[in-house]
């Protein structure tokens, strides 16, 4: 198994059109997108055999779109969707039938949470096992909304443990004064066996990652 991260533009000029044909772990962390027909003609070249997949700082409909098309084998996945983009996860969610596993950044200027939540329970493959969720603005889901994610996840066949992480989690994450609700409903499915809960912060999180690349 090859991982390979790549870190700039001029890095992106030069390995477009380069194959890799055992790379499987990919990840462009710093990236500003003026030119994103470079990653997608990267992926047109690689994407087949990747099962790990990380674009951070790029918000570009076209290039998350080309991964439903040029990824079919992706595992896991984080890339950052923009308000809007809900049908490009829907697409993704539905051509990449081996995804075991997506983080997605939620709110003002990115998915809604509970857009984000129906999407996954209703259009997420049979393998997928984890959902993780940051927050960047506080949450537009309230206590019932999750409630209902997890009745439908619970009523998925086959029955899997969905491993629910939120990245990042304070208090302030839940308006209205539903912090302890969204509590107690969590507990609850963790009780019946539903879900394993997690919690981690950015700076945790990010360190994990490090641990899956070769500089």
């Amino acid at each position: 198994m090859i991982s390979f991260l790549i870190g700039d533009l001029k890095d992106l000029e030069i390995l477009q059109y380069v194959n890799f044909p055992k790379l499987q772990i990919l990840k462009i962390p710093f990236y500003n997108c003026s030119k994103p027909e470079y990653i997608m003609n990267f992926l047109e070249n690689n994407g087949k055999n990747l099962k790990k997949l990380y674009i951070g700082e790029c918000t570009n409909k076209t290039l998350n779109l080309s991964i439903s098309k040029f990824c079919p084998n992706l595992k896991s996945l984080f890339i950052m969707f923009t308000n809007g983009e809900l049908d490009v996860l829907k697409t993704i969610l539905i051509s990449c039938q081996y995804l075991e596993s997506i983080k997605i950044l939620c709110g003002n200027y990115h998915l809604s949470e509970k857009e984000v939540l129906e999407t996954v329970v209703k259009y997420s493959p049979n393998n997928f096992r984890e959902l993780k969720i940051q927050h960047t603005t506080n949450s537009d889901a309230f206590p019932n909304d999750l409630e209902s994610f997890f009745i439908s996840w619970e009523r998925r066949t086959p029955k899997k443990l969905l491993s629910f992480m939120i990245i990042d989690y304070k208090e302030y994450n839940y308006n209205y004064g539903n912090f302890c609700e969204v509590l107690e409903v969590i507990k609850k499915y963790v009780d019946l066996g539903t879900i394993k809960f997690m919690t981690k912060s950015k700076e945790k999180e990010s360190e994990e990652e490090e641990e899956f690349y070769i500089f």
